[in-house]
């Protein structure tokens, strides 16, 4: 029965515990359809690099991508920037499906300019947002087609850029619904609001989980009784009806009746070239205000210097600061793979 369980990802996300999302045989069936049929493009798939371990949702994607284009697939036991770029050179590798933070590590790698890349036609980023520069540093080393996918584990795709869009509608959107997705923008009581004003993006199509495994009260939290999934991103649509991810809702913060947004201020923290990678959040303080805390994890090679990216810091936010060189923890679904 098309109705049925059929499996079950295990997702953390930024909330900590791992949750098991059920979903149907229908569900299967659907996502080849959805995500292959309408981007099977022989000269880019010939052959695709997933750097996602396969119970990653983007990796499973990718797995199914490459079978229904009968595309010759490379799968990576863990992420390894110079193996990426090895494959990449000696596989003729014509698609990289990643994150933004591998490709930022990858263009990071020492020596990764000696590399031939130039079998790449399609680069393809999901898992967090992209900062600017990172897709402008990709456009001008690859020299080939960027595309943004939106999605979450509990309703699979939700949108896309397409393959005619410029490499900056990649960067600065996260596309158009997929097809069949429908996407709107809803306030505190769950109110659709107009185009250009930001809110909660929820999400409903035939692709959206049954529910989490064994735990119905945090199902009806996210899911309505008319198939709305609720996906506790910020977001808004733009006049040209592209939609526009901001963060994560629990993780704005609130300083002086501003709404201040951790990742634009990750990206502009890791786009300083001693920091690999950043994590911003709030901490209350006095009087009801929330200060702003950075957690960074400082590349090999550059010490704590305080001093210097305070005034780095000093260009767009101050945050207090917490320099550390080791790895920065990472949710519990990603362990053992970075």
């Amino acid at each position: 029965v098309q109705e049925d369980p059929m499996c079950i990802f295990y997702t953390s996300g930024t909330t900590g515990a791992p949750k098991g999302v059920v979903y149907t045989r229908r569900w299967t069936r659907g996502l080849a359809i959805r995500s292959a049929s309408p981007r099977l493009n022989w000269q880019r798939l010939r052959c695709m690099l997933l750097p996602f371990p396969p119970y990653h949702f983007a990796g499973f994607l990718g797995i199914i991508v490459a079978l229904v284009a009968g595309s010759k697939l490379i799968l990576m036991e863990r992420f390894d920037p110079l193996r990426m770029l090895a494959y990449i050179q000696d596989e003729k590798v014509t698609q990289i499906a990643g994150s933004p933070t591998m490709y930022r590590l990858l263009l990071n790698a020492p020596g990764q300019e000696r590399y031939d890349l130039s079998s790449v036609r399609c680069i393809t980023f999901s898992g967090e947002t992209c900062p600017y520069d990172l897709a402008q540093a990709l456009h001008e080393r690859f020299r080939c087609q960027l595309e943004n996918i939106y999605g979450t584990t509990e309703c699979s795709l939700i949108s896309w850029t397409d393959i005619n869009d410029s490499w900056e509608k990649a960067a600065t959107t996260v596309g158009k619904p997929v097809p069949g997705v429908r996407v709107r923008i809803v306030d505190e009581e769950r109110h659709p609001r107009p185009v250009g004003e930001r809110g909660e993006i929820a999400v409903k199509s035939p692709q959206v989980m049954l529910g989490y495994h064994n735990a119905p009260e945090l199902t009806a939290q996210v899911l309505d009784e008319d198939g709305w999934f609720y996906t506790g991103d910020i977001g808004y649509f733009g006049e040209d009806g592209y939609l526009r991810l901001v963060d994560r809702k629990k993780d704005v913060i609130i300083r002086g009746g501003e709404n201040i947004y951790p990742v634009e201020v990750e990206h502009f923290l890791q786009s300083h070239p001693a920091i690999r990678r950043a994590a911003v959040l709030g901490v209350p303080a006095a009087g009801d205000i929330e200060e702003i805390w950075a957690y960074v994890e400082v590349r090999p090679g550059y010490g704590p210097d305080r001093g210097r990216r305070g005034h780095f810091l000093s260009r767009r936010h101050r945050p207090l600061q917490d320099s550390r060189t080791r790895p920065l923890p990472l949710p519990p679904a990603h362990h053992g793979y970075w």
